[in-house]
């Protein structure tokens, strides 16, 4: 099986050689990704649950990565594929992806669903809910590792949505473990270009007097580290917003190297299984 630094490099060097291609997808991204920010920081909307912010925005992260995932995938078979047709083939399972993606982003949400424990006067109530945190929370992570191939299973391979997720499992099961640290590094590589390419272009913003600010340099990382924790931060200036924009379009630089990473692991988790051959071709 591939290890991660071979994952890493592969997805690198596919979006490089094929820029031109994810560059209108990261248009398409961006432009909805400020959107979103823009409706939910607006004031009248702070009535909007923070748990709505984040399946908004979940929900259209996983979306575009669906998209990604068609050209990626066209391009690591080697076959030839347009803007247009992957347009076309992305609309077909559209509904059935929505469905799916809707029931996946809904999955680390459902804690948020619960009342708050400082609202429960109830002891037995308080007791039951804790019990199912403490149940729920590993559940709902093994399920969201189990199922993190849905996209490829269901736009790659055309498989129904009973037997998507099923499917899914099917490729993790016996690898759980070493998807889970192929996911868990990805994403902390991406976070970590995100806050270094952030940190520094807010340094230079305050080295070449862009705005004014008193906040030393390690106040500038550790305010960039603060917002890790505390993601529903509302731009209240033209600096903070020059700020979120920037992050902004590094998230979505970064997003295709997360989309084509899980389908080049799709594909090496499908190389272990005897039924590899019959998917090269399961979508022509």
């Amino acid at each position: 099986m591939m290890r991660f630094t071979e994952i890493l490099d592969s997805a690198f060097s596919l979006y490089r050689r094929h820029y031109r291609l994810f560059f209108w997808l990261n248009i398409l991204n961006f432009v909805c990704s400020i959107l979103l920010i823009i409706v939910f920081e607006f004031p009248d909307n702070k009535r909007i649950p923070d748990f709505f912010d984040r399946i908004i925005s979940s929900l259209s992260f996983t979306l575009i990565c669906g998209l990604m995932i068609i050209m990626a995938s066209e391009i690591y078979l080697g076959q030839q594929i347009t803007f247009k047709q992957m347009i076309q083939r992305y609309l077909k399972q559209f509904v059935a992806y929505f469905g799916c993606s809707i029931i996946y982003v809904l999955l680390p949400i459902l804690p948020d669903l619960f009342p708050d424990s400082d609202t429960v006067t109830s002891t037995g109530l308080t007791i039951i809910m804790i019990v199912v945190w403490i149940i729920g929370y590993p559940i709902i992570f093994y399920l969201l590792i189990c199922w993190i191939f849905y996209g490829p299973v269901l736009l790659i391979e055309n498989k129904t949505i009973i037997e998507v997720f099923r499917r899914s499992r099917y490729l993790v099961y016996g690898k759980w473990w070493r998807v889970f640290w192929n996911v868990i590094k990805l994403l902390f590589f991406m976070l970590s270009i995100n806050l270094i390419i952030t940190i520094s272009f807010v340094i230079l913003l305050q080295m070449f007097g862009f705005f004014e600010s008193e906040m030393s340099f390690r106040d500038v990382i550790n305010q960039q580290l603060r917002l890790l924790f505390v993601p529903d931060h509302t731009p209240t200036s033209v600096a903070d917003w020059i700020i979120t924009i920037f992050d902004t379009a590094i998230d979505v630089w970064l997003t295709p190297i997360y989309a084509i990473s899980i389908t080049i692991l799709y594909f090496d988790h499908c190389s272990q299984k005897v039924d590899y051959g019959s998917i090269r071709h399961s979508h022509h």
